[in-house]
Formats: structure tokens, C-alpha cells, sequence
């Protein structure tokens, strides 16, 4: 695993024990234990992907950049006719009492298909086509 400094370490630490202290207090009393155990949830499975992550070189990922940006337009496109419609919209899908929206995975899939297409193109994407319409087109 590469080295992570204690200050990234730390920050990351009380911003997330600084959040979850505004959440309970701001949570009402009947539900502030309930809303607490679900975010503490959510940042054991956010520190699980980071760990995770933090020991995948991410070189590897450019081979993967594809796969992943065809899953997040296919996750998209089926969300449309299996998703489960929350306060009229259907954007989540609904798993064993946990939702997911399958437009956070896009973002994600997004961000590494543009830093692959940035690394395969390099230098041409100093020019307006390449640098700006190209990537504008595919985020598009």
C-alpha cells in the first residue's frame, strides 16, 4: 500500500467525527440513534472502498476505464425501467434494505475514463478539438 501522510489520515478523521456529531445533534431525538448507525454504516463501507482502493496501483484502472464507463450507461439505462421511484423520480435501485443511486457509480466511472482518455492523448490535447470538444462530447 502506498504511503498515505497522517495529516490526510487525521483531516479526514475529525471531518468525519465532526459530521457524524452534527448529525445526531441535529437528528430528532426519536431517530438521532437510528440516522447516527446508519452513517456509521456508511463510513465503515466508505473506509472498506478507501483501504481498497488505496492498495489498487491505479494504472490498472486505464484497462478497465471502458468497462466501467459502459456498466454506469447500462446501470443508467436500466434504473429507468427497474429502478424504484422515491418522491416521484426514478433514480435508486433498492438492494436487501440499502438504495443505490446508479448515477454516483457514473461520476466515479466518468472521472477515470476522462483521466484515461487524458493520458492516452497527451500532448493533442493541447488543441481545442482534442482537449475540449472530444472530452465535452463524451461526457455529453
Amino acid at each position: 500500500m502506498r504511503r498515505v501522510t497522517k495529516a490526510m489520515v487525521v483531516s479526514v478523521l475529525l471531518l468525519v467525527a465532526f459530521g457524524l456529531v452534527m448529525l445526531y445533534s441535529v437528528s430528532p431525538v426519536s431517530d438521532s440513534t437510528r440516522y447516527l448507525e446508519r452513517q456509521l454504516i456508511a463510513c465503515g463501507l466508505g473506509l472498506a472502498g478507501a483501504v481498497v482502493l488505496a492498495a489498487i496501483d491505479y494504472r490498472h484502472l486505464r484497462w478497465i476505464s471502458a468497462i466501467l464507463l459502459c456498466g454506469a450507461v447500462g446501470l443508467l439505462a436500466a434504473v429507468l425501467h427497474y429502478g424504484v421511484e422515491v418522491n416521484g423520480a426514478r433514480r435508486w435501485f433498492r438492494f436487501f434494505g440499502f438504495q443505490f443511486q446508479p448515477s454516483d457509480f457514473a461520476k466515479l466511472a466518468l472521472v477515470v475514463a476522462l483521466a484515461h482518455y487524458g493520458a492516452w492523448r497527451g500532448r493533442s490535447m493541447q488543441t481545442l478539438g482534442w482537449g475540449v470538444v472530444v472530452p465535452l462530447v463524451g461526457v455529453g
